[in-house]
């Protein structure tokens, strides 16, 4: 506080920074992500063979959720006077099937 005093906090709190920027750099060093070549080699080959088929299915059953979902709240906005308060629940469903 006065003049000559030392203050050992700031010295303490450098040495725990550094040792916190060691511990960090040494857990991403150690922990990389994959690359996109490397997830390709580690799964099967049948898993990249494209299937028109079951994508068609894909794309009609998201189109048949949506279309239901849109209908309920239609429905709900209709025979409620504050069926509006329901499109979160809405938007949240919508996000689920897409």
């Amino acid at each position: 506080m006065g003049k000559g005093g030392h203050n050992t906090n700031n010295e303490n709190n450098d040495n725990n920074d550094n040792k916190k920027m060691n511990a960090k750099s040494s857990l991403t060093s150690s922990h990389r992500l994959p690359t996109l070549s490397e997830i390709k080699i580690k799964l099967p080959a049948h898993c990249f063979q494209p299937t028109v088929g079951q994508s068609m299915i894909y794309v009609v059953k998201d189109i048949i959720y949506v279309a239901l979902t849109f209908i309920l709240m239609n429905q709900i906005r209709q025979r409620f006077n504050y069926g509006f308060l329901f499109f979160p629940i809405y938007w949240y469903i919508q996000g689920l099937f897409i």
